[in-house]
Order: structure tokens, then C-alpha cells, then sequence
């Protein structure tokens, strides 16, 4: 059986494969990421390899162009025989663990002393440690989300089951969250056998995958999921047997518990007026707050503003580009942790169209007449800015279908909340700029962090916050997208830049064709 001896950094170790079996599946295990989940469109999972694989193809040649001798796209190779790898380093990633403090009294779920909360993001994963006798968390924990090397986006993930079932995904998040529980539980100095109870959010179909529940009829018509939760379950984590697990109730089939829990945590239920709150993450959930009830919302925005699918991009890591000002007519680049820029994360990338967009560089329709260097090696390609458009035609398209069904105008809401880890680093000037957020509504757009990781922690925390998440779905008003002609008009015209993206936004609110 050929051997496949692997290196990242100053780890290193051997595996074994079968013959003409694809590397990926050998390297998936040592935690490379595949985000287009191996469909050979992202040329993401690049690494260093010599020995007996099969040859490279045209397909893998366009995608590998520009790199250097030896680089191989793993999701296209298979082994052949004995082989040498050396796996990319990954620089340490900013998980975004920001959340509100318990404003309910105190009366945790849970019976023992201890508890935690989860949030399962598409792209992260974070975990807060509470005690019975404080609101505030004992300690926080935050990783990416162990699944990304299986697809960086739910629909890839949903595609993976249907050749490998669900379990290898759940194995893969409950073993994260084992793993985070023990960090938890160190840090805060405290035994395992101590806790005594969870409350584990997510989107629908990451509460599917950490349950173990087949996700693709969430991917299928009707769209029908196995539960929408709102129960305990037993997770089955494997250093924390038999540990319970509360899982907050979904809205529907694409507006999940995270949803549930961001609405709870922000509070714009309990107070005056018009909002808006918004992830914009890979899913895209939205929720509209209105003196007639609450309207809710999810739009395919995809990956790209986490980096994936972008040439140069990354998460939000050391070496990437964060932020991008324009001095005099020259980009100003910071990068995290200084040094040379190596990549470039999602605030950045919003950042550099918004400055190239005021330069000229960039056209209304999102013609950029070939590659736009930022900073050493880091450029934005044509493609990459189409990826762009096509993320935030999707976000800005579904904020403007959530109005449009409510029969209201941007200037009637009091306020965006943005929330999310990469709404939380979002710059509202720049994504004004680029279209993403309305014209004149950067000003009253305020971000607050991790709320479904708050959200999580304040139903552990308290029972009537436990009821108030309870009711929330139950209130909702869902847009279906899918099914909405104004949702797809919008999702058009919103791909291009102001002012193209500006034109007939919820002008004719009286007929409300969706």
C-alpha cells in the first residue's frame, strides 16, 4: 500500500492510501481544507508533492498557474504510489467571541455548576464556559470550523454527504466540540465530570450534521428538515458522554437557530422602532423587526466574504490584509500582525473594491480591465470582484426583498445591526461604497458581535430567556427567496456598484410582487 509521508511546518508524519485513490481523502484527515469540497473550481487545497502520483491535467494547469514548480491541487491527484507532501501552514485565525453580557435573571438550564454554549458558524466555531452563580463567561474558545475541509459552504457540505453519509461531518464537529470543552474546562480550571449541561446553536443544517440527521432535504424541494429542534438532544461528544445538549428551535429550513439566538441577543425585539439585523456571513440570515411583526429571511451569499473562492484570500489570519484606505491615490494596506501581506480576509477585500471602486479602477458593472495589485503579491482579480458582486447581491438583494415585503423604505428603519464575525470587522463606510449596505445608512449601522454565541449563552444562563428564544420562530414571517420575482430583479441589479445597484430599491412599495 503506498505510503504518503507529509510535513506542515514542524509536524510531520506518515499515512497510507490505496493505490489510485485520491490524495484528498488522505489529506482531508491531516485538516487541509477543500472549500469548493472538491469540485475542482476553487484552487484552494495547493501543496507541495513529488513522488508517484498521476500527472497533472489542463484543468489543474489553469488553476495552478503562476505558482511555483511542484504545486499540486490535491482534490485533482491520486496516489500511485510511496509520495512526499508538504501541507500549507495555517497562521493563527481572528474567530470573532465578542458577545453581550446576560441582561434576564439568572436561572441556568442546566443543574450542576457548570455549563457552555456553542455556536456552530458555517465558517467557525466558538464556545463560552459559564458558571451557575455568574452571567458572564468563565472562559471563551474559538477555532474554524473542522468541517471546512470538506466544503466551505453548507450546500458543499450538504454534496459531501451524498457519498461519504453525514457521519464522517458529525464526527468531525463533535469531536471539535469535545475538544473545545476540554480547553474550556482547563482554562477555567474545572473538571470535566463538572459540566453539566450545553446549549448548542447553529444554522439548520449544522445542527443537522452536529445530530447526526441527514441534511439533504434541505437542499432538495420542498425543503423539508428532519427537525427544527427547539429540544434536548445527546450529542454523543466523545470525552463527554451523555452530556445534554439543548438545541434552540430553527425558523425554517434556511433561517436556523443562529437566527433565533442573534435576535434574542440583540434585543431589537424589546425595543422601539424599525430594525434590521443582519449576518452577513456565508448564509446570509436576516431578520426585520416592525410595529407589524417580525420578518425573516436567508440569501445564498456563499464564502467569498470569508476569502474563500477569492484568488488571494483567507480568513481573517496572520500575513491578511484587514484593511485598505485610499491616501492621495495610493492604497494604504494594513495587514494582521504587520509584515508582508500574504493574503487577503473578507474586511479587506470590501475594503480595496470600495477604494478602487472611488479610483476608477473599478467600473459600476465591475470591470476592472485585468488584475489590480493591493499590496507585494497580493492582487484582485476580475473573477475575484465577480465573487464579490455575486456575495453581496445576494445580502443587499435580500435586505431589500425583507423591506420591500414589510412595505418599507430604508430611511423609515431606525438602525442595521450587523452581526457575525465578519459583520463584526465590516467596515459600514466601505460596504456602503460597494452597494452592500444602502446610501446613507453607514451611520446607523451598528455591529455586536458573536450574538448567536450570546444568544446560546443567555438561554443556558436563563429560563426566560429560554421561553423568549421559544417564541421567536413561532412570530416569524419567512420570505421565501426562491420563490420571490422582486428577490431576483434585485439580486441583479444589486451585484453592481453604486450607483447601478441604487436604482429602483423599494421604489414601488405599493404592489409588493414577491
Amino acid at each position: 500500500m503506498p505510503r504518503i509521508t507529509w510535513r506542515a511546518g514542524a509536524h510531520s508524519g506518515t499515512a497510507e492510501a490505496e493505490a489510485g485513490s485520491p490524495l484528498m481523502d488522505a489529506l482531508r484527515a491531516l485538516g487541509l481544507s477543500f472549500p469548493c469540497g472538491g469540485r475542482h473550481t476553487c484552487g484552494k487545497c495547493r501543496v507541495l508533492a513529488s513522488g508517484a502520483l498521476s500527472e497533472a491535467g489542463e484543468n489543474e494547469r489553469a488553476l495552478l498557474r503562476g505558482t511555483p514548480a511542484g504545486t499540486r491541487l490535491a482534490c485533482f491527484v491520486r496516489v500511485l504510489g510511496d509520495c512526499e507532501i508538504i501541507l500549507p501552514q495555517r497562521a493563527g485565525d481572528r474567530i470573532e467571541t465578542g458577545s453581550a453580557v446576560l441582561d434576564a435573571p439568572l436561572d441556568p438550564i442546566y443543574k450542576g455548576a457548570f455549563g457552555a454554549a456553542f455556536d456552530i458558524g458555517t465558517t467557525t466555531v466558538v464556545g463560552y464556559l459559564f458558571s451557575r452563580e455568574k452571567p458572564e463567561a468563565l472562559a471563551v474558545a474559538g477555532e474554524m470550523n473542522r468541517q471546512g475541509r470538506c466544503g466551505a459552504d453548507v450546500l458543499s457540505r450538504i454534496e459531501f454527504t451524498l457519498q461519504n453519509t453525514v457521519e464522517p461531518l458529525r464526527e468531525l464537529i463533535c469531536g471539535q466540540l469535545s475538544d473545545l470543552l476540554v480547553r474550556l474546562c482547563r482554562d477555567a480550571g474545572i473538571g470535566k465530570d463538572q459540566l453539566s449541561g450545553l446549549c448548542v446553536t447553529g444554522n439548520t443544517t449544522m445542527l443537522h450534521m452536529a445530530a447526526g440527521l441527514d441534511p439533504r432535504s434541505l437542499s432538495q424541494a420542498p425543503f423539508t428538515p428532519q427537525s427544527l429542534f427547539g429540544e434536548t438532544w445527546d450529542l454523543r461528544l466523545p470525552d463527554f458522554p451523555d452530556l445534554p445538549a439543548y438545541l434552540p428551535r430553527c425558523v425554517s429550513a434556511y433561517v436556523g437557530a443562529d437566527i433565533t439566538c442573534s435576535i434574542l441577543a440583540s434585543g431589537i425585539l424589546r425595543q422601539p422602532g424599525r430594525w434590521l439585523l443582519v449576518d452577513v456571513g456565508t448564509n446570509g440570515e436576516m431578520a426585520l423587526k416592525t410595529g407589524e411583526g417580525l420578518f425573516c429571511c436567508a440569501t445564498a451569499a456563499g464564502p467569498a466574504f470569508e476569502g474563500a473562492g477569492i484568488s488571494c484570500g483567507s480568513s481573517a489570519c496572520a500575513g491578511a490584509i484587514s484593511q485598505v484606505s485610499l491616501e492621495d491615490g495610493a492604497l494604504r494596506c494594513a495587514v494582521l500582525d504587520g509584515g508582508e501581506a500574504k493574503t487577503l480576509c473578507g474586511s479587506g477585500l470590501i475594503d480595496a473594491v470600495a477604494c478602487l471602486l472611488r479610483r476608477g479602477d473599478i467600473t459600476p458593472k465591475g470591470r476592472t480591465g485585468g488584475a489590480l495589485p493591493l499590496f507585494g503579491a497580493v492582487q484582485l482579480t476580475q473573477m475575484d470582484v465577480r465573487q464579490l458582486q455575486l456575495a453581496k447581491g445576494a445580502v443587499r438583494g435580500g435586505m431589500d426583498t425583507l423591506l420591500h415585503a414589510a412595505g418599507l423604505s430604508y430611511g423609515q428603519l431606525d438602525g442595521i445591526v450587523l452581526c457575525g464575525g465578519f459583520g463584526s470587522r465590516l467596515d459600514p463606510a466601505s460596504a456602503e461604497a460597494i452597494g452592500l449596505l444602502p446610501a446613507g445608512m453607514a451611520e446607523k449601522t451598528s455591529a455586536i458581535g458573536n450574538a448567536a454565541g450570546a444568544g446560546a449563552g443567555q438561554i443556558l444562563q436563563s429560563r426566560p430567556c429560554l421561553d423568549e428564544a421559544a417564541r421567536i420562530p413561532a412570530m416569524a414571517h419567512v420570505v421565501e427567496l426562491s420563490a420571490s420575482k422582486y428577490f431576483q430583479k434585485r439580486y441583479i441589479q444589486a451585484m453592481n456598484f453604486p450607483p447601478l445597484c441604487e436604482q429602483d430599491p423599494l421604489s414601488n412599495l405599493g404592489g409588493r410582487q414577491l
